[in-house]
Order: C-alpha cells, then structure tokens, then sequence
C-alpha cells in the first residue's frame, strides 16, 4: 500500500514538473531529484500561472518567485503575450534637434555598454528614475521585458548646483516630493536638455500644491529643478528617451526626501525643522511604504490616489 501511494505521488509531482518546463519530452535522474527537493507550493503555482495564461498571472508569479527554477519558463510565455508597443516617431522628433543629436553621437555607446555590464536587453527597456534630496543623488534603474524582471541600480548622478535644497514649492517646498513620470520632453532646452516632471500630480492637487515648470535639466543651476552637468544630462536623457520610445509611455520619477528607512523616518521626524509639520510628515510615511516596497523587490508598486491625496498601494 506504502508502494501505491509514493508511486501516486511521484507521478503527480512528475505531472507538474512537465507541465512547468516548457519543450519537456524526457526526465533524467537529476531532473526527478530537482523536481522533488523543489518545494511543492512553487510547482503547483507554476502550473495555475500557465493554467490561467495572462500577463497578470505570469506577473504574480515572477513578484513571488524572482529566482525559481521555474520563472524563466513563466518570463518566455509572458513575453508571447507583451502589449507594450514601440513609440517609433518619437525618438526621430527627439534626434531632428542637434541638442538631442549631440547627446546621442557621444553617449550612447555608454549606456549601451552600462545596459550590457547588466545583461540588459536594449530592445525591451524600461527606465525608473528615483531622486533622494537630501544626498542631492538621482539615481538610474533599469529592467527589460526579456529576462530581467527586476530593476538593477545603473548609474548615480550627482545633482550640480542647487539652490534651497530644503524646501519643496512656494514657501515650504521647492522640489517636490512625490511620485511622478517624464510628461516633457525637450532636446531644445537652453539647459541642454529637459526632462518636465508632471507636477502637480493627482497627490499634490487633493493635498492643494499647485505651481508647475518642474524638471530634471543641465546647466549646472537651477532653483526650483533638478540641476546636472551636461554631461551627465546627456546620459539621463537617453535612458529616459529610450524607454519612452520602446513603449513606456510614462517613465515613472520618484523624489523622496530621504532614504526612507524606519530609522530615517524616526529621525526627521522628530528634527525641531520639521516635527510640526505634520503634513509633510504625514507625506512622508505614505510614500516610505512604496520606498520599502521598492527596496525589498525592486519592482514599482501599482497604486491609485484617495480623495485626501494619500497613495493606495495595490497589494
């Protein structure tokens, strides 16, 4: 009776296994030894993502399982089903101004090469800009739609000269700090290139910010924006460009104020600056969610805004 059931449950393991491993016609003693050191629960939710085919379900399984022996297999039917389509005037009405031509006939071949140090396919991009204020870094991840999932940290830059770099907007903040994605683009900028952010966003309006004109541009000087060298402007353009025009319509940015870890969250908290500020703190542990979030899975949060401005994340 022993020998019925063990057989039973090879055989059922056996079935999962093949129905996880894609071109799978045969079985050697390595792969049945994987198969069944290989925990149960992986195997079984491979098999509901097939079952069910969509990019939804292929996603939750790779956000669960980044490295399972099975996420290539869920990755390659994923990329069967990609709906993201390629912009492909938008990177020619970008490349007719010589700003923009400049840009690309000195710096491609780096990014390129920083994309490739990563095995990140250029075809497939997709661009995250994060900017942490108070260490006046922008910071550039990346991913494709091929085989990298996650997003890989490629390059920080070095914010130029900044002034005010403590407030936001108005009278209390210059810079703000939200969630946001690259509305403008302008290679004809006078600050050799401009990247316009889409302040105010749906946040800032319920949480009544108003204003505009927020970027991420060279010239080395700025006031209210996120200043850079040329050089450095050159690079951020591209990776921004390239995703855009690869299908990513809206290349997200994320301005934190902070590394927003428990500690540092503790710690400007209750700084005499900003103690009684309790909107701002109260901004501040809303967005510290989604930072943590990132953090620990290096993937972007879906989320949507409540009446009050306040972001809720989708679990």
């Amino acid at each position: 009776m022993k020998t019925i059931k063990i057989l039973g449950l090879f055989a059922s393991l056996s079935l999962i296994f093949f129905s996880c491993n894609s071109n799978s016609q045969t079985v050697d003693k390595e792969s049945i030894k994987d198969t069944i050191t290989q925990p149960y629960e992986i195997r079984g939710d491979c098999k509901k993502a097939k079952d069910v085919g969509t990019i939804e379900a292929y996603n939750a399984f790779i956000k669960k399982y980044p490295k399972s022996e099975f996420t290539d297999t869920i990755l390659n039917l994923r990329s069967k089903l990609d709906t993201v389509k390629p912009d492909l005037k938008f990177k020619q009405t970008q490349l007719k101004w010589e700003n923009a031509k400049l840009a690309y006939a000195e710096k491609e071949s780096i990014v390129k090469e920083l994309l490739k140090s990563k095995e990140i396919d250029y075809s497939t991009l997709e661009t995250f800009i994060r900017i942490i204020k108070n260490e006046q870094v922008l910071e550039i991840w990346c991913k494709d739609r091929k085989n990298n999932h996650v997003f890989q940290l490629i390059k920080t830059y070095n914010l130029c000269i900044t002034k005010n770099t403590d407030k936001l907007r108005g009278t209390d903040l210059l810079v703000p700090e939200s969630f946001y994605y690259i509305a403008n683009y302008y290679p004809f900028s006078p600050y050799m290139l401009r990247l316009e952010i889409n302040f105010p966003n749906e946040s800032d309006k319920k949480r009544g910010r108003s204003g505009g004109d927020i970027a991420i541009h060279g010239g080395c000087f700025s006031t209210y924006c996120t200043p850079f060298t040329d050089e450095d402007i050159k690079e951020i353009y591209i990776f921004a460009v390239e995703a855009k025009a690869k299908g990513i319509s809206q290349v997200p940015v994320h301005n934190y104020p902070y590394r927003m870890t428990e500690e540092n969250f503790k710690k400007y908290s209750s700084d005499p600056k900003y103690k009684d500020d309790l909107k701002r703190i109260t901004l501040w542990e809303n967005m510290k969610e989604n930072y943590q979030y990132f953090e620990q899975h290096k993937q972007l949060q879906d989320f949507t805004v409540d009446s009050k401005g306040n972001y809720i994340y989708k679990k």
